[in-house]
């Protein structure tokens, strides 16, 4: 039986996080935006496979060429189950984008808990994000190493759509402002002088 205390849970909740509890693990998943997907893929192992092979070959053959009727041949199901999840590939590489995020906020949240040096609370998410992408056992069914690659080549086609004002009114942008101003909030901790060379 696993114990937690009210910290502990206004700490999952300041992140952004929420748990799934079964008897041999804590599994710990960011929140996503209801909005970006029509049915949770978390929710079914479907769900799962779309996400994890959808990271695969956005990666391999880049975004463009990423169709899903390729996605549906790779998991052994047809097109249309796909659409019962993402209404259409970009709203696919929303939900990638904002779960990358997600998982950004989480950590950096985690990563200061505690601690009481301000030297040190600055410097350490700034390390965390320097250090390199790593997996983690503890959140399955991602592979962030890949997703990584993704963010950094792909993400720029979040935002060249029609629909960019529609989609930053729905909140589908508000994680990614989050961890920004948090990041430009640590640096302008460690050094003032990044205001004026912002400005």
């Amino acid at each position: 039986m696993a114990y937690f205390t009210k910290q502990c849970f206004t700490l999952l909740f300041d992140s952004g996080a929420f748990i799934y509890l079964n008897m041999q693990k804590l599994t710990l998943l960011p929140y996503i935006n209801e909005y970006l997907h029509s049915k949770n893929p978390e929710s079914i192992v479907l769900g799962k496979k779309i996400v994890q092979q959808s990271i695969v070959l956005v990666d391999s053959r880049g975004f463009e060429t990423f169709k899903f009727k390729k996605l549906g041949d790779k998991i052994g199901s047809n097109e249309s189950s796909i659409y019962r999840y993402f209404k259409s590939k970009h709203a696919l590489l929303l939900y990638l984008f904002n779960w990358y995020r997600s998982w950004i906020k989480c950590n950096l949240v985690f990563t200061i808990k505690n601690i009481n040096n301000t030297e040190e609370k600055n410097n350490r998410p700034i390390q965390l994000l320097c250090k390199g992408i790593q997996n983690e056992n503890n959140i399955p069914n991602k592979n962030k190493v890949i997703l990584n690659c993704i963010i950094i080549c792909e993400s720029v086609k979040v935002y060249l759509t029609k629909d960019i004002d529609n989609e930053n009114v729905k909140g589908y942008f508000k994680t990614h402002k989050w961890v920004l101003q948090r990041l430009s909030k640590f640096l302008l901790n460690i050094n003032p002088d990044l205001n004026t060379l912002i400005c």
